[in-house]
């Protein structure tokens, strides 16, 4: 018999997946499941869960019953929604087709569009035309959510297309408004309908829809396909004329004279100058007014005017067509010279001119580039050191230059330079020879370009020497002396690299050296350098370069600097991170003392306590969460200036963040907070169109942080979704999300039966597999059961838990109690081994609780399979024994610890032959051991709403 408990969760841990799900299908399933879906007053996740087995198994006997429920607009929408999905898989096409209502706007509250969407993908195409399709599809109405009705948008509804429903899909989007007020997904759905279009323009009425839609496109001033990194339409716009002058014929038969000026400038263009002796052919043939005025703007608007064939075609046409005539006027009647009208000819005149100049063809330089490189070298070899820069600049020139492309100046490596490539090999190791010289011989003059904006060329081209040799002859680089590095130092550092220095790149390669010769200037030109950085652009990016050669000495300068008040904040924090991701303690432990409480209430200082603490949060390995959260706690106005900071760094980044960094029962604290902070009521709308904003961000990032801990895999993970779930019961999806976590934990820590394991199963009924805190503490309660049989057997052992004479009998104390019980569960399942997959280990705690826990041999001491159960052992004379399964099993040994299954054993030691003179025998209440587990076992029930599983046991030990 299948099991769905109505408490909101399901409690068969077996149903974890859908393929689980699967295994459950039996000829009676469908029966025994109608119950659970139809019933309303069952919870939300077991209807949920419900309708997921039916789909699984693919219960078709139950789709009329799914199909009701997703219409009827009085159910909950999650229930409607999760039906729909299952009908929509599942169903035949007369029952999907039941869901058209749906589709049509009858769903009622559908505020993510997916029984819309749901709807959509059942009835199209089979059960929907696509006129009436085109006439429902509207604007998502949350553009940042990636459901059923984003999937058929964007996936299903393109790939389903064929040639008969363009005309409709074309015409529709001839109805849309601008891209920039269009869902991303319709965007996307509009370019992948223009694309196919143009593929079916000659299928029945494509070609004037087509014409349409292109139109409207023109009109709001965009190009036909937003997405250019395909280019494939461009070109077949500008090869197949054929095509292509067909919808330009059917455009002009659609828009009005007005129209013509934008079609000329359309994106990719329609109109080409070769399309000029065509249009004219078009111009005699049309009859009316209205065409001819267009295909005379268009040929005016496409004229080239430096094609003399061109100009001789339309003045002859110009004879018989009055109206292109008018149009040329300015080409072919005379025009009083002072005039408005001559004023603007001539304005259009001169910017043809400018246009045709600049794609006529330069003069090359002369010399060419190879014999100004030769007389540079000449220059250099006589003597005259500036040579070498000048040479560096004309290097830059190919054979058919006409003018130094100053873009290539700051390029670092002369041997991508045209001037390396083309030069002979005798050049080549003149180039090598003078980059040698100029090491020894110029001096980089660094105190009138260091700290400056200056780009000094004779300091540049020496860091290219170290660079053409350090390709070229490493040998000599290697053994260049102390002075030389000490000289060229704060060049090597200092040089302009573009996007800064990566790892395994020469000029990491280079600093790295510089500094092993000479790490006092590079250092000092570091802070230089950040110092100039600080000032003019409020950041700090040059330590980058440092990376190869990061040691002691550079974090000791590093950590100094960042001590100074006079560093912008970004500064500060970019410094911090260069430190804290080094490893640096000393940086760490200076951020932290930024934030020392009470905390400073002055501005600039508090500044720096949020920015210390946005670092530690993002940067340190655990977050600095000791330090941070209690600052956070006690100070609101932080807490959100640091969480807005840290989300927007971390909200929408690659999955890497805090959750990596703090324990289970950590990131509860934190989502808890923030759930309180920033409530799921008051999440903002995401716009597509727009930047994102902070709250969109702090809400990502908390849903990130849920999101990790359903994804850890751990029982802690489980405890602490399920103290969330507590904490907001007006949030019921939390339970769905800790049934995920669950199965996450299983799948994490099940551990697979060896085959000898299940030949030992099958040979004796008494042995027990372990794989979960809630299976062992069965197993230690059947244990003790079979001890409870002993106790009163036929040789009871009862009398070895008390002392004295048969007529003055007195209980053992509580340590020997439980000294007994721990006896007793070793002997019963470590030495008869009762678990069969685990290693058994029992121990003494304080002095009356017990810890019995089963683990996978060979896993070390920090694994997440670990099942443990601890025991409280009580005997009935107790003074706390009504409370002590709160006061001390609970919230004394499981509040705070992992281990969140115990055992409350009570020792039911009631009998005449206890002497009365022994004072607990006046402390136990009156019941019987059978009233007693009663009572208990009701507070044990009552205790499982904390997140933790309590059982209570009660043993007979009394004397008969």
């Amino acid at each position: 018999m299948l099991k769905l408990y109505d408490e909101d969760r399901l409690l068969d841990r077996d149903f974890g997946t859908q393929r689980r799900y699967r295994k459950l299908a039996h000829p009676k399933l469908a029966d025994q499941l109608e119950p659970f879906i139809h019933d309303r007053t069952k919870g939300l996740i077991v209807r949920r869960v419900a309708v997921d087995i039916a789909e699984a198994c693919e219960l078709r006997d139950l789709l009329a019953l799914l199909v009701d429920l997703a219409l009827d607009p009085s159910e909950s929408l999650p229930v409607r929604v999760n039906a729909a999905y299952a009908v929509t898989r599942i169903g035949a096409d007369p029952t999907k087709a039941r869901l058209k209502p749906l589709a049509t706007g009858e769903a009622g509250d559908d505020p993510d569009d997916e029984l819309k969407g749901c709807a959509l993908r059942a009835v199209w195409p089979n059960s929907m035309e696509a006129k009436e399709l085109f006439s429902v599809l509207t604007a998502p109405k949350q553009s940042s959510f990636v459901g059923s009705y984003h999937m058929f948008i964007a996936s299903d509804l393109p790939k389903s297309l064929k040639p008969s429903h363009f005309p409709d899909a074309l015409l529709w989007i001839g109805t849309q408004g601008s891209r920039q007020t269009m869902d991303y997904s319709f965007r996307k759905f509009v370019d992948a309908i223009i694309i196919m279009g143009w593929q079916y323009l000659e299928a029945p009425g494509v070609l004037d829809a087509f014409a349409t839609a292109a139109l409207s496109r023109i009109k709001h001033l965009e190009s036909l396909v937003e997405d250019r990194s395909d280019y494939a339409l461009d070109t077949q716009l500008r090869e197949d004329h054929a095509r292509r002058r067909r919808l330009l014929e059917s455009m002009v038969f659609a828009f009005s004279e007005g129209d013509a000026n934008e079609i000329v400038y359309s994106r990719p263009p329609l109109v080409l100058s070769q399309d000029v002796p065509w249009m004219i052919e078009k111009l005699r043939s049309s009859e009316l007014k209205r065409e001819k005025q267009i295909w005379s703007r268009l040929i005016n608007r496409s004229l080239d005017r430096g094609d003399p064939r061109q100009i001789d075609a339309v003045l002859v046409a110009c004879e018989t067509e009055p109206i292109l005539a008018e149009e040329l006027r300015w080409l072919i009647k005379p025009v009083e010279l002072g005039s408005p009208e001559a004023e603007k000819m001539k304005a259009d005149y001169l910017e043809w001119q400018k246009w045709d100049r600049k794609n006529r063809e330069r003069p090359l330089l002369d010399p060419p580039p190879e014999k100004r490189v030769e007389k540079l070298l000449d220059d250099y070899e006589s003597g005259n050191h500036s040579a070498w820069w000048r040479l560096n600049l004309e290097m830059t020139l190919k054979p058919n230059s006409t003018r130094y492309d100053l873009s290539k100046e700051l390029e670092s490596d002369l041997t991508v330079l045209p001037g390396w490539q083309t030069a002979t090999t005798v050049t080549k190791k003149r180039i090598v020879e003078a980059a040698k010289s100029y090491l020894f011989k110029q001096d980089p003059e660094t105190s009138r370009w260091l700290g400056t904006n200056t780009l000094y060329r004779p300091a540049c081209a020496g860091y290219r020497a170290f660079l053409l040799l350090l390709r070229e002859d490493q040998n000599f680089i290697a053994n260049l002396p102390g002075e030389v590095w000490k000289r060229w130092a704060p060049i090597i550092l200092a040089y302009p690299t573009p996007g800064g220095v990566d790892e395994g790149k020469p000029h990491h390669e280079l600093v790295k050296l510089a500094y092993s010769f000479a790490p006092e200037d590079i250092i000092q030109t570091l802070i230089i350098l950040i110092d100039k950085e600080n000032s003019e652009v409020g950041h700090v990016s040059v330590t980058r370069k440092v990376e190869s050669c990061w040691d002691k000495q550079v974090a000791d300068a590093l950590l100094e600097k960042v001590r100074d008040m006079s560093l912008k904040a970004e500064s500060t924090r970019l410094l911090l991170v260069a430190l804290i991701d080094h490893g640096g303690q000393e940086a760490e432990s200076f951020a932290k003392s930024l934030i020392s409480l009470p905390l400073s209430p002055v501005e600039n200082e508090r500044s720096r306590i949020v920015l210390a603490a946005g670092v530690l949060i993002m940067h340190a390995k655990d977050a600095g969460w000791s330090t941070v959260w209690p600052a956070m706690q006690r100070d609101a106005d932080l807490a959100r200036e640091v969480v807005t900071i840290v989300a927007g760094r971390e909200g929408w980044g690659d999955g890497k963040g805090i959750w990596q960094k703090l324990n289970e029962d950590q990131l509860a604290d934190l989502f808890i907070w923030l759930v309180r902070q920033h409530p799921y009521s008051e999440d903002p709308q995401r716009d597509d169109g727009g930047r994102v904003t902070a709250a969109e961000s702090i809400a990502h990032w908390r849903d990130a942080i849920l999101q990790s801990l359903k994804m850890k895999g751990t029982t802690q993970a489980c405890d602490a979704i399920r103290r969330i779930s507590h904490g907001f019961p007006e949030l019921p999806w939390l339970k769905w999300t800790l049934m995920e976590a669950e199965a996450n934990a299983r799948h994490h820590t099940w551990v697979p039966l060896k085959p000898s394991d299940i030949l030992k199963l099958a040979a004796d009924h008494e042995l027990r597999i372990v794989q979960n805190g809630d299976q062992l503490l069965d197993v230690i309660i059947d244990s003790l059961k079979r001890l409870q049989a002993k106790l009163r057997g036929e040789t009871a052992i009862a009398q070895f838990l008390w002392e004295g004479s048969k007529e003055a009998a007195r209980p053992k104390n509580e340590a020997a109690f439980c000294d007994f019980i721990k006896w007793q569960l070793d002997e019963d399942l470590q030495r008869r081994g009762v678990v069969v997959n685990r290693e058994v280990q029992i121990h003494r705690g304080e002095q009356t609780d017990i810890y019995v826990s089963a683990v996978v041999p060979g896993r070390g001491k920090d694994i997440y399979d670990a099942a443990t159960v601890i025991i409280e052992g009580k005997g009935c004379w107790h003074p706390e024994l009504a409370h002590a399964m709160t006061t001390q099993l609970l919230d004394r040994y499981l509040k705070d610890s992992r281990c969140r299954h115990g055992l409350y054993l009570v020792g039911w030691f009631n009998c005449d032959l206890w002497d009365d003179t022994d004072y607990r025998k006046g402390r136990a209440p009156s019941l019987t051991a059978e009233e007693a587990q009663r009572n208990f076992e009701g507070q044990a029930i009552e205790l499982l709403r904390q997140g933790k599983l309590i059982k209570a046991v009660v043993l007979d030990t009394s004397l008969r």
